[in-house]
């Protein structure tokens, strides 16, 4: 699985494979968390999951070179689609 910037930024200040990929599990959880309490407050969670979802999968698809979004980028897109 190849490393995302968190994972490598972890790893740099000498943590562990694992304990880098617990670390950042973690924090994309908590982004995750965050921003289903954003939507919940409109009634928008699957939208926010989806649109999410959809921003991979647009990403992916157009070969993007620069990889994938973030967890964070693919979430704020995914609230901004939906004016959250």
């Amino acid at each position: 699985m190849k490393a995302d910037r968190k994972e490598i930024a972890a790893l740099a200040a000498g943590m562990g494979e694992d304990e880098a990929k617990a670390h950042c599990d973690a924090e994309n959880l908590a982004l995750v968390n965050e921003a289903l309490k954003r939507a919940r407050e409109h009634g928008l969670e699957a939208e926010v999951v989806w649109s999410a979802l959809l921003v991979y999968k647009n990403e992916h698809n157009l070969g993007i070179s620069s990889g994938l979004p973030s967890m964070e980028e693919a979430l704020e897109t995914a609230l901004g689609e939906w004016d959250i």
